[in-house]
């Protein structure tokens, strides 16, 4: 993965594990690309299966907490058809990471512009190993995702998904 998407992971599990001594412990780590049809959006049989496996192996690594799965879509500087073409993308992988059981609460995903053209999504999930004592229960699906950090005075949450 890029050193941007790195930076994000790094900051979202900074600020999902402030003050939190298991911050010191953080592993990240899974990654997986998401490679599309130079023209599609959406993905064959075999392709929707690599990223049900993926989140299977998410919540087989069983972190304490799951902190956050980032998701990037490239699009070409200055070409609009492609950045709609990225965030259509970035859209498909969200939801098929959520139909496969990956808490909303963790997603981030984004477009970013490129001096050339990717038909992938990068993904990286970022986790603290599991120890004694998780004070993270398990969603029904299996997984121990840390809490949505909520902004102050609001209760809206912090990061816009």
């Amino acid at each position: 993965m890029n050193y941007t998407l790195r930076a994000c992971a790094a900051f979202f599990a900074g600020s999902c594990l402030a003050f939190d001594a298991s911050a010191l412990s953080i592993k990240a780590l899974r990654t997986h690309v998401v490679q599309f049809h130079e023209s599609g959006v959406t993905l064959a049989a075999a392709d929707r299966q690599a990223v049900a496996t993926f989140a299977e192996s998410l919540r087989e690594a069983d972190w304490c907490p799951l902190v956050v799965v980032i998701g990037e879509a490239k699009f070409l500087i200055g070409k609009h058809s492609t950045k709609t073409m990225a965030e259509a993308r970035a859209a498909y992988v969200t939801n098929l990471l959520k139909r496969n059981g990956v808490p909303a609460q963790v997603l981030f995903f984004f477009v970013q512009p490129s001096p050339t053209l990717s038909a992938s999504v990068e993904i990286e999930a970022v986790g603290s190993p599991s120890s004694p004592g998780c004070k993270h229960s398990r969603t029904a699906e299996g997984f121990r995702p840390s809490p949505p950090e909520l902004e102050p005075n609001t209760g809206a949450p912090a990061f816009i998904r």
